[in-house]
């Protein structure tokens, strides 16, 4: 028997009692029978062996909708169990269940304890403090004593979602092969053996159970062998945990549960058994899911994923840090919300399908950044979808614009994949060569089609003088003077012939546009194209002080005879180019 005890009873409330140390029985409260509609709410019970136990059935077979609430109530000191459920519906939310400071040497304790057949909710509640100081293994019978805040056996049914499970041997334990058990949105840590452990009795689960976006205690997730950088608690096999929750959910400890009070970071790795729709579209789902009301960030660690779940919330899709490449979506991909964030630098992705902004939707509030696309991207939305500093596959934006429909803006695009241009760009930024992300495209689309290379470019810095990457003033003029050397100027100009072996030797002022007054601190490329356009010579024209000057010399030993193309370019991007004829000698 128990303090209170119910037998068969129906649309019953008990609540505002304490419960304290009964004598009578094992249990503080005792339900029994067919207990349609009953709510257990707002009561304090410590200090019994059981603080609840129910065993509930369907008269005649009449299917129970949530025959019991158990809500909003403390239970603590229990020896044996907090709650103990043996069959029915039952809901229970909001409560804190918390064994004995002192745990008990002969029965191994359970904040909520579920057998039979039952169906149970078990929802922002916080479990804890169980623990067993007896043998939890027996390796003879292949049995353990387990001491979990959740433990489940038979064939019961369990949704668990926004509890706190901690400090206990076990956070949750599932025995028995026919168990379902489904857990999201937990606080599961610090629980000192198992996590999520599956005692497999009979044999494997059909499939494994799902315990995807939960926090384990560490931003790597869970222990467990296909997880080498898990820090958190231990899973054990069959249990899905990828994707999981990269921050502790809960916004305010002092209440029951987890109370998630802002933006979540979900962590997606190709680690541990696969759920239904894949690692990633979890992932979108949950950021979806009303569960989840604010814009959260996923974070995919490298891998190939797929990525065709449809987006319906806010959220911000990145790489791991430290490179588009590795990570890979295929897939289409819909957006069909605002505020959608996909790549950052050095986080983007390798996208392999195409993507869509839905009707309906204000493209201006999305993008897609620093990633490499090889599909299409269709903007039905309104306002302009920005698809800015993205490889493209391609150096075509003829190609480019073929690829798009719908107001899409891709330009600024990179000339190479996103990783190694966004590397480039920051050295040409650290090195004072451009004033911004833009400008600095601008000169490392120049480099790509001449064959220069950045750091190479860099290196000629304390060549070109002191000022040299300043910037000329935009329309800076390249004014020719004569050139030396086999064929000597040709009418003013640096077009000449050259014998192999002679240099190419020239000279030249650059003046600003609008006050005619010379510029002395540009920095200025010349580079040689050969008959067939690949590059053979560059470097960097210095300034001569006591001409006022800049001048080179190109070396001509080795070159082919024919027709070579002499470009000159300024840093604020201004150039000329000149023929020159170099004969056999």
């Amino acid at each position: 028997g128990g303090a209170i005890q119910l037998n068969g009873a129906e649309n019953s409330t008990i609540t505002d009692n304490n419960v304290h140390d009964t004598a009578n029985g094992n249990w503080g409260i005792y339900m029994f029978g067919f207990a349609a509609g009953n709510t257990i709410t707002d009561n304090t019970i410590r200090d019994n062996p059981i603080g609840v136990q129910l065993w509930i059935s369907s008269e005649g077979g009449t299917p129970i909708v949530w025959g019991v609430a158990i809500k909003g109530r403390i239970i603590k000191d229990y020896s044996k169990g907090g709650i103990k459920v043996y069959s029915g519906n039952v809901a229970i939310s909001n409560n804190i269940i918390e064994a004995n400071v002192i745990p008990n040497p002969s029965y191994s304790e359970d904040s909520i304890y579920i057998k039979g057949d039952a169906n149970v909710t078990v929802s922002s509640n916080t479990l804890r403090n169980n623990h067993y100081t007896g043998t939890i293994y027996n390796p003879s019978t292949n049995d353990w004593s387990t001491a979990a805040g959740l433990s489940v056996h038979d064939t019961a049914v369990i949704t668990a979602m926004y509890n706190s499970i901690y400090n206990n041997d076990f956070g949750i334990h599932v025995k028995h092969n026919t168990a379902n058990v489904v857990a999201h949105y937990n606080d599961i840590h610090g629980n000192t053996v198992y996590g999520f452990f599956f005692e497999g009795v009979g044999g494997n689960p059909s499939s494994p159970f799902d315990a995807t976006l939960n926090w384990w205690g560490d931003a790597n997730g869970p222990t467990h062998a296909s997880n080498p950088a898990g820090a958190g608690d231990r899973v054990s096999d069959h249990v899905i945990f990828s994707p999981w929750l990269g921050i502790d959910p809960d916004g305010n400890p002092a209440l029951a549960g987890v109370q998630i009070t802002g933006p979540m970071l979900i962590i997606v790795a190709p680690v541990g058994p696969v759920p239904a729709g894949g690692y990633l579209n979890t992932a979108i789902a949950g950021a979806n899911s009303p569960d989840l009301p604010y814009t959260d960030t996923i974070e995919v660690k490298h891998g190939t994923y797929d990525a065709s779940t449809p987006i319906t919330q806010p959220v911000n899709i990145v790489s791991e840090p430290g490179s588009a490449a590795h990570t890979t979506l295929n897939g289409n991909m819909s957006i069909n919300s605002n505020g959608v964030l996909i790549g950052l630098p050095l986080q983007g992705f390798r996208m392999n399908g195409d993507v869509t902004v839905g009707a309906g939707n204000d493209a201006g509030t999305s993008s897609i950044h620093w990633s490499d696309l090889y599909g299409n991207v269709t903007n039905n939305g309104t306002g302009t979808f920005n698809a800015q500093y993205n490889y493209w596959g391609t150096q075509l934006a003829s190609v480019i614009d073929a690829r798009t429909t719908g107001l899409v803006d891709y330009t600024p695009f990179l000339p190479k994949n996103a990783d190694d241009s966004y590397t480039d760009i920051q050295a040409l930024l650290a090195a004072g060569v451009a004033g911004g992300i833009d400008p600095a495209i601008d000169q490392l689309w120049l480099m790509t089609r001449l064959g220069q290379d950045v750091s190479t470019f860099i290196g000629y810095a304390g060549v070109a003088g002191a000022g040299a990457f300043a910037g000329a003033p935009a329309g800076g003029e390249i004014n020719f003077g004569g050139a030396a050397g086999g064929g000597g100027a040709v009418e003013g100009t640096m077009s000449g012939t050259y014998e192999i072996g002679t240099p190419i030797t020239g000279q030249f002022t650059i003046t600003d546009p609008v006050t005619g007054d010379p510029i002395t601190d540009a920095a200025v490329t010349t580079s040689l194209l050969g008959p067939d356009g690949a590059l053979v010579f560059w470097g960097c024209a210095t300034y001569d002080e006591t001409t006022g000057e800049y001048v080179f010399s190109i070396d001509t030993t080795g070159l082919a005879p024919g027709t070579y193309e002499l470009i000159i370019q300024t840093d604020d991007g201004q150039s000329k180019t000149v023929s020159i004829e170099v004969q056999a000698a």
